[in-house]
């Protein structure tokens, strides 16, 4: 099928309803942006564009007995002219490997551009996460056909939670949740179209989404699954497009996996760092 065609039509009611619900959205996105407690995950965004590294910040900790005084604090938690993007990606080859590094570059130019400050970092998240709403609806399209439907998940989407969350959240996990959807999106749209541009977007999509967040893979083995079965378990010209355009992205994010593959210890000590901590606290 080339092209979509809705087979209902929408309601002027469902969709008056649905934008007064959106626009409810949008509004408690933006209020008190700056009132909700910086988290400790947070902090180490902060951490990350301020182009401090670990090495850095565990040096004075030794010199100052554990104890940082405020002031000498505040540098970890603040971009200055002497550090630049270079430095934001060095943090996070050394320190914080497993967190590539797209969305801290985001955060990193725009922080220079609207500040430092919890509200200027959050905002990011928050204008981001607004590609939900048309990312929704046009997966709905695509799997479903059917206005009514993606007017209805456009709706849910905008009294979620979660989204709400991430939306005020100084974390890449707005903009990874918009990826998502987008490379499912086009994943579908290329099987549907089956022509070279479809594909080419789809492989971006796939860039896009790992250099955001390496969970990405888990998504990638999903649509997998998806094609093989969706093409009978056989070698079409589909499933030959996936598996190329896929490579693709891969050899593309391939040197963000190698600085990850390098710095393999230092992410099992942070993660056996977390498990200690959160084991501390529930038991």
């Amino acid at each position: 099928m080339p092209n979509l065609e809705l087979k209902t039509k929408t309601p002027t009611w469902l969709k008056i309803a649905v934008v007064v619900l959106i626009g409810l959205s949008i509004f408690c996105r933006w209020v008190s942006l700056d009132k909700k407690i910086y988290c400790c995950d947070e902090n180490w965004t902060s951490v990350a564009i301020s182009g401090h590294t670990l090495v850095e910040l565990q040096k004075e900790l030794s010199e100052h007995e554990g104890i940082i005084p405020i002031n000498n604090f505040q540098k970890y938690q603040h971009i200055s002219p002497e550090k630049h993007v270079s430095d934001t990606v060095n943090y996070l080859i050394t320190s914080d490997p497993q967190h590539p590094p797209l969305y801290y570059i985001m955060v990193r130019l725009w922080a220079q551009i609207f500040g430092d400050s919890p509200t200027g970092i959050r905002s990011l998240s928050a204008i981001i996460s607004l590609l939900i709403f048309p990312g929704v609806f046009w997966i709905c399209l695509e799997l479903f056909e059917s206005g009514i439907v993606a007017w209805i998940a456009m709706a849910l989407i905008a009294v979620s939670p979660l989204q709400l969350y991430f939306a005020q959240e100084a974390r890449q996990y707005a903009l990874w949740m918009v990826e998502i959807l987008i490379s499912s999106t086009a994943l579908l749209r290329s099987i549907r179209k089956e022509n070279t541009l479809s594909w080419v977007l789809y492989s971006l999509t796939l860039i896009l989404g790992l250099y955001t967040h390496l969970l990405t893979g888990f998504m990638i083995i999903s649509h997998g699954i998806y094609v093989i079965i969706q093409q009978q378990f056989r070698l079409t010209k589909t499933l030959i497009n996936y598996i190329i355009y896929t490579i693709i992205a891969l050899l593309i994010f391939s040197p963000w996996l190698i600085v990850f593959i390098n710095h393999i210890d230092t992410v099992v000590s942070l993660i056996s760092g977390y498990g200690v901590r959160y084991t501390d606290i529930f038991l």
